[in-house]
């Protein structure tokens, strides 16, 4: 009978001559591998624990810019606009004295019916809504500095010992120059009365040599710069910017607008991010659609008389639509893709580019509607300064429609003045 391939090997056996054909024996893994595995396995997973414990907003809110980052929008400027209409024209549905006619909810008509409830009230006299807002969009403050690395000369931008991003010192006296930029309500309608050379337009913003293409330089720079009224809302990019690799803040849009809500005061909303551009967008239309719907509702309520004269004493509430001014600060590369989320395209006026060594050009986007109340007569064409396409290409539902005109003013700043000046 022949030895069993697997068997017990004796001492004895060993001592035996070996016939050729060796019997295999069963090695046994050393008893601590095992067990080493599993505690650094476990002391892998109690470390993510405690991380995300101790750093849990950290955790969260780099997991989620990393989904936004890798979901980029991109935003049809005339498909905005139209969102922008239709979130009027809903919210227009709420005003109680309202004519029916004249409520975006025509169900069951035809679009030649729609036209027809517009032009039968064309020869009447009477009222008419208006609503003027701007949005300003700025850039952050300067960020390059030059450093020293082996005898060499290397512009890096500016950082703490976190790698947190800052404000140089060039882009701090930027911030406080542009808190010279605003003026309060009573002292804007004084320098709208006196004119100081630069007549008033037709928007808010007092007419300037730095308002135009930022890419030339403009005559007079030096002794005119723009004025804008107090803005009633204040919106600066989020600080966190989560890296591929590592985590980390930056915090220049921040700091770059801190003065004008410290001077003001005035609180700064932070809490979009990139690739939030459309929320932005959307939480601006829903103010103006509903300041619209508000307005209105208090015009037909005291029977015609102005809105800006009604009781709403809310910065929002009596301000917005009456030339009221909302101020974006950006981070450049974002600024044309949160233009396009506003609906400012290149036909309104916006530029198709930020560029990179700009840091000197404010995107001034101006918003007018126009309804006619029940016995007037408007038409979009007797805005007079306003050179941009019709929200809507189609025929609107009823008469009350969106018109977004844009244009490029430069703040004006030059750092060597500034030093002068103190």
């Amino acid at each position: 009978m022949g030895r069993s391939s697997y068997q017990h090997v004796t001492e004895a056996d060993q001592l035996l001559p070996n016939d050729g054909n060796p019997t295999p024996v069963c090695k046994r893994r050393k008893p601590g591998s095992v067990g080493a595995i599993l505690a650094v396995s476990t002391f892998a997973a109690l470390a993510v624990v405690v991380y995300a414990a101790l750093h849990p907003k950290e955790v969260v809110d780099g997991h989620l810019m990393r989904r936004r980052r890798s979901k980029a929008q991109k935003f049809s400027p005339g498909r905005q606009l139209d969102k922008l209409q239709h979130m009027t024209d809903k919210a227009l549905t709420s005003v109680t004295d309202l004519p029916k006619e004249y409520r975006p909810s025509h169900e069951g008509q035809t679009k030649l019916k729609k036209r027809s409830v517009l032009m039968d009230d064309e020869d009447d006299d009477g009222s008419s809504f208006h609503c003027t807002s701007q949005l300003l969009i700025m850039r952050h403050c300067d960020k390059e500095v030059k450093l020293k690395v082996n005898g060499k000369t290397r512009k890096t931008d500016n950082r703490d010992f976190f790698g947190n991003r800052h404000c140089t010192a060039k882009g701090e006296r930027r911030s406080e120059y542009i808190t010279t930029l605003f003026v309060e309500p009573e002292e804007y309608d004084n320098l709208k009365a006196a004119g100081s050379g630069r007549a008033p337009t037709a928007v808010p913003m007092l007419s300037s040599p730095l308002a135009g293409d930022s890419s030339s330089d403009a005559p007079g720079a030096a002794d005119a710069k723009p004025q804008f009224p107090v803005p009633l809302r204040i919106y600066a990019l989020s600080a966190e910017r989560p890296h591929r690799k590592k985590f980390h803040l930056n915090f220049r849009e921040i700091e770059t607008i801190t003065p004008v809500a410290s001077k003001f005061g005035i609180a700064v909303d932070d809490e979009y991010g990139v690739n939030d551009e459309g929320d932005l967008a959307g939480r601006f239309f829903s103010d103006l659609s509903n300041r619209v719907a508000g307005d209105v509702d208090r015009v037909l309520s005291d029977g015609g008389g102005s809105a800006s004269s009604t009781g709403d004493d809310s910065p929002l509430g009596s301000q917005l639509c009456n030339g009221g001014l909302t101020l974006v600060n950006w981070k450049h590369s974002q600024i044309p893709v949160l233009a396009k989320a506003l609906g400012c395209g290149r036909d309104e006026g916006c530029p198709k580019k930020y560029h990179g060594h700009d840091f000197d050009s404010m995107w001034l986007l101006t918003y007018s509607y126009s309804l006619r109340l029940p016995g007037s007569s408007l038409s979009g064409d007797d805005e007079e300064g306003i050179s941009s396409r019709k929200v809507r290409k189609k025929t609107p539902n009823y008469n009350g429609e969106w018109f977004l005109s844009a244009q490029v003013v430069r703040e004006g700043f030059d750092v060597e003045e500034l030093l002068h000046s103190n």
